[in-house]
């Protein structure tokens, strides 16, 4: 979609960063359908959203009479799905604050997350562009709490307690009391 929004403004930047994105995740699709086991769902969701692009193409090439109105409408349209995009993880962000752990938490992606709407939103700025800067509000702000619930509740106890793998050597009777050692015994 934003693709189509470069299209219409026309803007060069915005074609040429999504061409590249679109490029990626096609091949990251086809490669994740040729290696999962049910190929039936995943081709289901690309066909949904490959029909839903030519059905927003045609309204906008049947019915909009003007290409600013169309212009708006694909802004409108993109904004709302980016916004999505971004707010998607609060779900995620609760449950890691309720269980006070950061296991779900992507550090990678979401240092990513935080540079690429960090950089459009600021882009969306110089242009005057509310369509661009406005969804990428959510996107820092998203990004921005993942970091910090990633920074409170990395490397707790409990998240490496999950981990813990006891050795068949290692009884109770080999721990003497003055050991500072404290791994707790599977009983």
């Amino acid at each position: 979609m934003w693709g189509a929004y470069g299209f219409l403004y026309p803007d060069t930047a915005i074609i040429i960063v999504n061409m590249v994105g679109l490029t990626v995740q096609l091949s990251y699709i086809c490669i994740y359908i040729h290696f999962t086991q049910n190929k039936l769902r995943p081709v289901q969701q690309a066909i949904a959203g490959v029909a839903f692009l030519v059905a927003l193409y045609i309204y906008m090439s049947q019915f909009v009479p003007t290409r600013a109105s169309a212009l708006k409408q694909v802004g409108l349209v993109a904004s709302i799905v980016t916004i999505f995009m971004y707010v998607a993880p609060v779900c995620d962000m609760v449950h890691c604050i309720r269980a006070k752990s950061a296991k779900t938490i992507s550090a990678s992606l979401s240092v990513a997350t935080l540079i690429a709407s960090s950089l459009w939103l600021s882009y969306g700025i110089l242009r005057h562009d509310t369509f661009i800067s406005l969804p990428n509000i959510p996107g820092v702000l998203s990004s921005i709490s993942r970091l910090l619930i990633l920074w409170r509740f990395s490397g707790r106890e409990e998240d490496e307690d999950d981990f813990y793998i006891p050795s068949s050597s290692t009884s109770s009777s080999s721990h003497s009391s003055s050991s500072s050692s404290s791994i707790p015994s599977i009983v």
